[in-house]
């Protein structure tokens, strides 16, 4: 986090780091701003006019990694304040290559997140005073979502120029606003297990994005140990990317656990199934054996029985003759 102070005096500027507060007092009739540039590819800026010198601006940093919301409770300078995000370069030029490959989205929000409305994307959009905004990149393997939420004080006007990819946001008119930013960048994998090509027999397992750079770790976060501010924020950084990973982790183990549920269901029916093809193609040899035995003595039984009968009439004859 950087402040200009061009007509205010920190008295402790160095001390931008998450819970730590920062005084400034106007040497004149001017402005202090305060810009947060975090790893996702968005920039925040905070401006805070005064109106006369002596005017003093309590400035406490809330949050770390994502766009920072402030606490400026104690705020006594009387002029407006603005407050604005904008995307990097980087990231603008993503959001326009999404939308001409049309793996972009852009929805709006107006109960918190809860549910989310499509928004057309062919003339630009503007947002309704207090909306979320959400834009996600997704080509089926490369998945970004990123979340611009309103939390308290002033609606947030956000807007978005489909024709170059730029997202900016601002303020609605000079009453303190908080806005919380969120990202998440993660790729998707298909694991197959199924004999068909049912939606039913895969699943896609997302891994979330790992590296340094986006951990916000390393000198790529301007971590150093140079002085106890900078060690206090590198600790930060370390935590935050702890949580992330743990994150991670959680939701592999989560689908390994739900892939390792489908194995066994599996291997129980392939065993069921073996049975029964064993009892209709196998033959019980023994049993079948005595049966044969049992129907061949009576059928002999009945051949001797049947010749005897036969016998009868000619014995008679020979009785008489």
């Amino acid at each position: 986090m950087v402040a200009t102070a061009g007509t205010v005096t920190p008295t402790n500027a160095a001390s931008f780091t998450k819970g730590a507060t920062t005084t400034l007092t106007a040497t004149a009739a001017g402005s202090a701003q305060f810009v947060n540039t975090d790893r996702f590819g968005f920039t925040s800026t905070t401006t805070y006019a005064s109106t006369a010198a002596g005017e003093k601006l309590s400035y406490t940093q809330l949050g770390a990694g994502n766009i920072a919301v402030v606490d400026d409770s104690t705020n006594s300078f009387t002029g407006a304040y603005t407050e604005s995000i904008a995307s990097h370069a980087d990231l603008t030029a993503a959001y326009k290559t999404a939308i001409d490959n049309n793996t972009f989205s852009l929805e709006s929000s107006t109960d918190g997140g809860v549910t989310w409305t499509a928004v057309d994307l062919t003339a630009g959009y503007t947002s309704a005073a207090g909306n979320s905004l959400r834009m996600t990149i997704d080509d089926g393997l490369h998945k970004r979502v990123d979340t611009i939420a309103v939390t308290t004080g002033a609606a947030i006007e956000l807007d978005f120029d489909t024709a170059t990819g730029a997202l900016t946001t601002a303020t609605v008119g000079d009453t303190k606003g908080e806005v919380s930013m969120t990202s998440t960048d993660s790729l998707t994998a298909n694991i197959h297990f199924g004999s068909s090509s049912a939606a039913t027999d895969s699943y896609d397992v997302t891994v979330g994005r790992s590296t340094a750079a986006y951990l916000g770790v390393g000198q790529d976060a301007g971590d150093n140990v140079l002085s106890k501010d900078g060690a206090k924020m590198a600790l930060e950084n370390i935590n935050s990317a702890i949580e992330m990973k743990d994150a991670t982790r959680a939701n592999l183990g989560a689908t390994q656990n739900r892939l390792s549920a489908t194995i066994d269901n599996i291997s129980i029916q392939r065993e069921n199934l073996q049975a029964a093809e064993s009892r209709i193609s196998d033959v019980d040899v023994a049993t079948e054996m005595t049966e044969f035995n049992k129907q061949q003595i009576l059928a002999n039984a009945a051949v001797s029985m049947l010749s005897q009968a036969n016998n009868l009439p000619q014995m008679a004859q020979k009785l008489l003759g």
